[in-house]
């Protein structure tokens, strides 16, 4: 038997395989109940600034995303110990083929990041959301919409750059300086969206309208059922949805019905 395990596959030992593979088999059994745990974990974390919030909710949108995390980490450092066998290795653009792997699992763990985080602010915004219902003023819902798809893209934007500094070895100073002329270019092509952007912030400090009002804006009449980064909606007497640029919100002589 220790014959057996000693023979040489793949430039490395049956043990070595067996044992690599073994792990990743654990984990991927234990897989639920490990994030579950650590999901419960967090969760009391959370409990201590916030009290009186949904446990289960919280563990529903987590959990997923920190399982499968969980798993992709476990794997590479397991696979970490043995030896990248010569028969794989090749060139792909100049690249090694050990490089090239060594880079999609770093996007891997990278993506299932982000991906958790954007679940825990689904979460903090769903918590929000709910405490901001029994308020009188609903201006506030107008405020967790807008911010969580802010920090939605703002989130997204650095797991972009993380995945050029740790995946792709670029480094983020020269990175920034490289996108700021870019950047430049395409500010202009992209103005209107940029525009867009501006009048949303425009419409949230200046609160001409929140979500629930009903208003009328050339020929459509709805109530405003989301403010958006880029655009609000609303939801006319025909029951169907209007999307209008923010920009053309604010510019656009409009009416509010009380």
């Amino acid at each position: 038997m220790n014959r057996f395990l000693d023979q040489v596959f793949f430039d490395n030992t049956v043990r070595s395989c067996c044992i690599v593979l073994g792990i990743i088999l654990l984990v991927l059994i234990l897989k639920r109940f490990i994030s579950r745990y650590i999901a419960g974990l967090l969760f009391k974390l959370i409990q201590r600034n916030w009290k009186n919030i949904d446990k289960n909710s919280f563990i529903n949108l987590v959990v997923h995303p920190l399982g499968i995390f969980f798993v992709i980490l476990i794997s590479i450092i397991a696979l970490h110990k043995l030896v990248f066998p010569h028969q794989l290795a090749f060139e792909i653009y100049d690249y090694p083929s050990a490089q090239v792997l060594h880079s999609l699992g770093t996007i891997a763990i990278i993506v299932c990041f982000i991906w958790l985080l954007l679940r825990v602010i689904d979460f903090i915004a769903l918590v929000l959301g709910q405490r901001a219902n029994v308020a009188p003023d609903q201006a506030d819902n107008q405020l967790i919409f807008f911010f969580k798809d802010f920090f939605k893209v703002i989130i997204v934007v650095f797991g972009i750059l993380m995945i050029f500094h740790f995946a792709f070895n670029f480094r983020i100073g020269n990175l920034l300086t490289g996108l700021s002329i870019i950047g430049a270019a395409i500010a202009l092509a992209l103005r209107e969206s940029i525009e867009n952007l501006i009048a949303s912030f425009i419409i949230f400090f200046d609160k001409p309208f929140t979500i629930g009002d009903l208003i009328r804006i050339q020929n459509f009449t709805g109530n405003v059922e989301r403010i958006g980064l880029r655009s609000t909606r609303l939801r006319t007497e025909q029951k169907t949805y209007v999307t209008v640029p923010n920009k053309q919100m604010v510019d656009s002589i409009w009416t509010i019905y009380h």
